[in-house]
């Protein structure tokens, strides 16, 4: 008996560590769907204009970002340096990138390595955009220098002003 009970435990043990497992990863997926419906709410609730096949939001308070098909700023004018970043984003598809890593970390949050792999994919994503925006560096570095750093920002999208300058 003491042998049947032993088994019994690891075995409660066994259902209690699924059910945590199960329980984090629904908590993740549910909040990535949460935050996606956010955004669209927020695309739903601006001023849009479509340039170059981009939905391009207006005085939205917030950013200037991307997401999918969408570049946000937070004014109504239109920055050619920073449109040509984000628009950067949207052709090189780093939306997708994100949304693949936080469907991986659905499935294996225990392991940190992603946590990791997203804040560095992040980055090299900032330097791909810069690369590809990029026509005039003076410019362009000026843009970047006197802009303000402090942003609203979405988790899922790529802000203009999580920006890697010191490396």
């Amino acid at each position: 008996s003491k042998q049947h009970a032993a088994s019994s435990h690891i075995y409660d043990l066994s259902a209690l560590l699924l059910l945590f497992y199960l329980l984090v990863s629904s908590v993740i997926l549910v909040w990535t769907i949460f935050q996606y419906l956010i955004f669209r709410r927020f695309a739903r609730r601006n001023k849009c204009e479509v340039v170059n096949n981009v939905k391009v939001l207006l005085d939205t308070k917030t950013g200037p970002g991307s997401f999918q098909n969408y570049i946000f700023l937070p004014d109504d004018k239109i920055e050619p340096a920073i449109f040509e970043h984000e628009l950067a984003h949207i052709r090189l598809r780093h939306s997708w990138d994100i949304l693949f890593i936080r469907l991986l970390q659905t499935f294996f949050w225990p392991n940190i390595m992603l946590y990791i792999v997203l804040k560095e994919l992040k980055i090299v994503h900032e330097f791909q955009a810069d690369a590809y925006a990029v026509n005039n560096k003076e410019d362009y570095i000026t843009t970047l220098l006197n802009d303000t750093f402090s942003t609203n920002k979405f988790s899922l999208s790529h802000t203009f002003f999580y920006h890697p300058l010191k490396r």
